[in-house]
Order: structure tokens, then sequence, then C-alpha cells
């Protein structure tokens, strides 16, 4: 088969997709990357090729764009009955589509990957919910597409939603922002809408099924295996500390695409310093910047690749990403979770915490007492270690990449047109 790729224009979401690239690459698949032209260096740095369409996007100063920032509170992770009005969920796919898609996927992206797909005729797209190119690519070259989901499937359930809400309004009252946009994208080349082009015709799913919604749809588990980009592993990280080492990381995204982490680093530094621990703390200048002075326990390294940093510690302090939080799973470590309310952030530490493999702490309450104990804990009391454990077994349980390939391969079979 020839598969495509379209990754979200973030590092991480590029990263996301590099396990199973790889497992079809090694299954005898051709396989490419879509990009836009400033990212290639993450393809490449994945050991895959890259198809650079559109204009550069430089998606962090998209990201910090006043009617971006504006819109951010237009939660796809709600879930409360009664925020669920129409006017509500309505404003979330209105802020996607505008804010989002519209930049991320203009005109020129689509049709550049549009003219691509039609060259090189994939039979298969897999593409990220957020970059809808995917499946209009798909479309239009007559290949079968699915989703590969970077964290919990709320865009499906919320599109739920919207129908349901949608439903219950006279027709003329009836107004889908992200349909219209897609289907006047597709009506350009040829082509009609419909719930395929939002949802796929599969999902790839690498979050644990227990914390799968029960949406209608086909979902095809894959274990979750971390890649956290290239780099050389520093001296110190094979030697033993002689202490137990905690880890803090505040993942790839928030320190690239908006510039800030929501979570004071100060605090949780200071709830460390007074603990016989050695902390490893991956953070960059701009996030040491309202640091006056480093704790003596404290190691600072701007990068360093989380799989190979994690089985060496005896904890990490986390914010809550997806990928962090299965990169903590994979190499079975206590978790501290200080989440943010961003997408599945509060639903990956809750997770941690019903495990036993962890605790949770609301970034909006936590204090630096919080910190202090909850690390302690996590490196004293054996039960944590026990439940991340049992974590990582449920993980290994789930099919690898490669395990999937001859699924993929009948899905595409059954989907494709003829």
């Amino acid at each position: 088969m020839r598969v495509l790729f379209t990754p979200y224009s973030a590092r991480s979401h590029v990263y996301n997709m590099a396990p199973l690239a790889w497992a079809l690459a090694t299954a005898g698949h051709e396989v490419r990357l879509s990009c836009h032209p400033d990212e290639t260096e993450w393809v490449q740095a994945a050991g895959l090729t890259a198809v650079p369409v559109g204009r550069e996007l430089r998606v962090a100063e998209l990201m910090r764009r006043p009617e971006v920032l504006d819109g951010i509170h237009h939660d796809i992770a709600e879930d409360r009955p009664e925020r669920l009005t129409h006017d509500y969920v309505h404003g979330v796919f209105q802020w996607y589509t505008e804010a989002l898609f519209r930049n991320v996927t203009d005109e020129d992206t689509m049709d550049e990957l549009a003219a691509f797909a039609r060259w090189w005729r994939p039979d298969l797209v897999v593409w990220d919910p957020l970059n809808l190119s995917g499946p209009v690519a798909a479309r239009v070259a007559g290949a079968a597409h699915a989703r590969l989901l970077f964290g919990l499937d709320f865009g499906a359930r919320m599109r739920r939603v919207f129908h349901d809400l949608s439903r219950q309004r006279p027709p003329r009252a009836r107004h889908d922002p992200l349909g219209e946009w897609l289907a006047a994208t597709l009506a350009r080349h040829g082509h009609p809408f419909d719930e395929e082009i939002v949802l796929g015709q599969w999902s790839i799913d690498p979050m644990p099924s227990r914390m799968r919604f029960p949406e209608d749809l086909t979902y095809v588990p894959v274990r979750y295996v971390p890649f956290n980009g290239p780099g050389p592993l520093p001296p110190w990280l094979h030697h033993d500390p002689g202490r137990p080492r905690v880890c803090l990381t505040l993942g790839l995204s928030g320190r690239e695409l908006f510039g800030e982490d929501g979570i004071a680093i100060t605090d949780l530094l200071a709830g460390m310093a007074d603990l016989d621990v050695e902390v490893v703390a991956t953070l960059d200048a701009r996030q040491l910047t309202d640091v006056r002075a480093l704790p003596d326990n404290v190691r600072v390294i701007d990068f360093v690749p989380l799989r190979a940093l994690l089985p060496t510690c005896a904890a990490v302090i986390h914010h809550g990403g997806a990928t962090t939080y299965g990169t903590a799973v994979a190499a079975g470590v206590p978790q501290l979770v200080v989440y943010t309310k961003v997408w599945d952030k509060a639903a990956v530490a809750q997770d941690v915490a019903r495990h036993g493999a962890g605790l949770a702490v609301d970034v909006d309450v936590v204090t630096v007492a919080d910190v202090r104990d909850g690390v302690r804990r996590l490196v004293t009391e054996d039960s944590f270690a026990a439940g991340a454990r049992h974590l990582r077994q449920q993980l290994l349980a789930a099919p690898a990449p490669s395990d999937i390939v001859p699924t993929l391969e009948r899905l595409t079979a059954r989907h494709r047109p003829t």
C-alpha cells in the first residue's frame, strides 16, 4: 500500500504518528507525511519522508493570535449538561472552523495536498483530527482514510451532541460551520460532503480502551509507543544519583505553541527543594524566566527524550498531556499530574489517580505543600509503584503498531472505492 499521513502542525502531533508510520514502512508499505514547509525538520527527525504543502504556517504565531486565544474558552471537552446548549456547542465548532481549521488548512494547503494525492494515489490516508486536509485529499484521490487520535475522542462526542441539538431546531435554523466549510472545500474538487470527512471511516486509538467514549464508530485500538524526538543522552543519565530521581516536564506543545504552561514553575520547584530527591527539570530558558534561584537538588536540561529519562525515575510531575501520560505509563513510573482544564488533561489525571498510579491536583488550587507531599508519597509509598506497574501491564496488553498493520490492510481494502 501507499500510505499518506497528515499530522497537525505541532511537533508532538508529528511524533505521535511516527511509530505507526514506521510499522507500516517496515511491513513493506510506502509511507509519506505531509506538512507545511517550516515543519519538515520534525518529519525528518522521525526518520520519515516529508511532503511539504502550502505556505509556511508558523503555528506558534498562529496560536497566539487574539482571535485564537479569545475562543479557547469554547472547550470541546465540556460535558456538563447545563453548559451543552446549542449556542455553546455551535460556538465550539465555529471557533474550531474559523480560528483553527481554516488557518492550518487554508485553500492553498488543501489544494496542494489534493494535487499530490491525485498524483501519488495513496491507498490509505491516516490523518490527525486537527488536520482536515487529510480526509479531503483521501476523498479526492479515492483513498480509504482513518483518524489517528492523539488523546480522548472529544471531537466525535461533541459532534454527536451538536447533531442531537441541531435536530431539535427547524431545518432553516440549522447551521453547521464545520460542515459548510468542508462542503465548499470539497465542491471545489467535485466531491460531496458527508460526516466521514469529520470522523473518518474508522479511528486508530492509542488511548486506553477503558477511557474510550461509547460512540457508534469503528475504533482500532493500538498500544501507545513513545517517540518524543531524537536527542543525545547526557552521561549523568546512566549513573545512579544515590537518591530517587524525579522528572518535572510540562511537554512540548505548551512551550512551543502557546509560549506558556499555565503552571507556576517556581511553586513546583519550591515544593521539592527540601526533599531528598534529584529533580531533573526539562525546561527551557523562557520557562525559567521567573525562577530567581534553582534549588540545589534541581538539574535543568532543555530537552532529553522522555522515553529514555523516565525509566531512570522514581516519579514524574507533569501537566496531564496525553503523550506525557502515555510515556510515563509505558515506563511504569508513578505520576503527579498537576492538570489544566484543556482537552483531556483532567481525564488523564483522574485515570492515574483512580488506578493508584499517582496523584492528581487541579492547577487552580495546587500549593507548594501539595507538591511536596505528593512527591514524598510517590517515592516512599510502594502502592504507587505497584499501580504504575499495573497500568504498564495493561498498556503492553494492547496490540503494538506492527500488530494492527494487517487490520489496516483489510479495512483499506474494504473502504477504498473500486
